[in-house]
C-alpha cells in the first residue's frame, strides 16, 4: 500500500466515515470522492481495492459512476 493509498482510506474512514455518508447526500462531495475511490480499484494492493469497494458501498447510489470499475472486480 502506497501512502497516498493509506491517506485517502484514512480520510474516508476518518469520524465513522462521515464523508462517505455525506456523500449519499451531497452530489458535490460525491463528485469528489467517488473518482478518488475509482482510482483506488486500480491499486496492485487487494486491501486497497477491498477498501475502496466497501467504501463505494457505503456511498450507495450516487456511487454508480464507479459501476463499470467495481464490476472489473467481480468474479
Amino acid at each position: 500500500m502506497t501512502k497516498d493509498e493509506r491517506e485517502l482510506l484514512n480520510q474516508f474512514n476518518a469520524e465513522n466515515r462521515a464523508i462517505l455518508y455525506r456523500c449519499r447526500w451531497s452530489p458535490a462531495d460525491a463528485e469528489i470522492v467517488v473518482p478518488e475511490l475509482i482510482r483506488l480499484l486500480g491499486s496492485d494492493d487487494p486491501h486497497v481495492v477491498d477498501e475502496a469497494l466497501r467504501a463505494l458501498f457505503c456511498i450507495g447510489t450516487p456511487a454508480l459512476t464507479a459501476a463499470s470499475a467495481v464490476a472489473a472486480h467481480l468474479r
